[in-house]
């Protein structure tokens, strides 16, 4: 492991048990990057006794690292939480995967998880079976993601690509009058934000009551939360 703060040029991928510097500008806030590939999320996952790796390939490009020690045999089960991200097409994400693989498995790595967002309709998931990856429960709760292009369209054809279910739920919450409050953009910049209200209380009180929800609605189908701290951290 090395401590180095610089990002190469080129050479081997590293792994470093230290951050360097701008690492959320090259994980987060790149256009498909992730928070739980952010500084953030390694601090929380290690306070419930994950090890933070930060791997770095040649040219910049980066992936958070998760690993958990085995008790008693030694070595490391690893886990890249949505990620790696910004690795371009199938097939160079798969190229850039299998590198990771390499450079883990030097590090006593016996066994990966990875779940990066990628198109359904690619070929990724045929290019890592062939690395000899294979499908397992979700560890972070799944997020399905769907665009709808806009430019050009207007409100009545926009309608037309929404599934029936869905556009009557936003019709419902158009009767109803329902608002959505937003605790993640600064309102009323640019543009920015507009159509949403401002919080009229703190984040922290709102994911509070937003626990309570889920424990109600885990109560009445079944299944349960972790622990209030962990959820709110």
């Amino acid at each position: 492991m090395t401590g180095a703060t610089d990002w190469p040029e080129g050479g081997a991928l590293e792994l470093r048990e230290t951050q360097p510097p701008d690492w959320d500008e090259r994980t987060v806030d790149i256009p498909d990057g992730h928070v739980y590939q952010s500084l953030a999320w390694a601090s929380h996952r290690r306070a419930s006794g994950w090890q933070p790796r930060y791997a770095v390939f040649p040219g910049g490009g980066a992936a958070l690292v998760l690993l958990r020690p085995w008790p008693l045999i030694g070595g490391f089960s690893g886990y890249i939480p949505r990620g790696p991200v910004g690795l371009g097409e199938p097939s160079d994400a798969a190229k850039r995967l299998a590198e990771l693989v390499r450079a883990l498995r030097r590090a006593d790595v016996d066994v990966l998880a990875t779940d990066p967002e990628v198109p359904a309709d690619s070929d990724y998931a045929e290019r890592v079976r062939r690395m000899g990856f294979h499908q397992i429960e979700e560890i972070q709760p799944s997020r399905h993601r769907i665009s709808l292009p806009l430019i050009g369209v207007d409100e009545d054809a926009a309608f037309e690509g929404i599934a029936k279910s869905t556009r009557q739920r936003i019709r419902k919450a158009e009767k109803e009058g329902i608002g959505v409050v937003r605790h993640d953009i600064r309102l009323g910049t640019d543009g920015v934000g507009e159509g949403f209200a401002s919080p009229d209380e703190p984040t922290a009180t709102a994911l509070d009551r937003f626990y309570d929800l889920l424990l109600e609605t885990g109560e009445r189908r079944n299944f349960s939360f972790g622990p209030r701290s962990s959820f709110l951290a």
